[in-house]
């Protein structure tokens, strides 16, 4: 982007304080709350049905083993599940129900995951 990466670094920032600024500007306009997770927790490493953090995992690995109780999970799915827990954990521990949450029906997350066209060399 820039050659200089101190910049790079300063435009790459503004530009996710700018779209946080404008998503939250949004979810108060149309009565929603943005709720943040931390910068390093752990949404893909974690297993979604047994907690065990899978400190192994490297960022090539799309899909994983839980070696404490043997789920298959792919990485982006476990990590949408992980955040969705965390969001409602967040809300109930401020005393919101979840009757003000309409988030995506959980099955209905693989349908909505794009899948990548495959390319052939012919």
């Amino acid at each position: 982007m820039v050659k200089n990466h101190c910049l790079a670094k300063s435009i790459s920032n503004q530009s996710w304080h700018s779209f946080i600024a404008k998503l939250e500007y949004k979810a108060k306009r149309y009565g929603g709350e943005v709720v943040k997770t931390k910068r390093f927790y752990p949404s893909s490493k974690t297993c979604n049905h047994c907690g065990y953090i899978n400190q192994d995992l490297e960022l090539k690995d799309r899909e994983w083993e839980c070696p404490k109780c043997k789920t298959t999970l792919d990485r982006d799915i476990n990590a949408s599940k992980n955040i969705l827990s965390h969001v409602l954990r967040e809300l109930n521990l401020k005393g919101e129900g979840s009757t003000r949450l309409k988030p995506a029906e959980l099955s209905s997350i693989d349908e909505a995951v794009k899948q990548e066209a495959t390319r052939s060399l012919v």
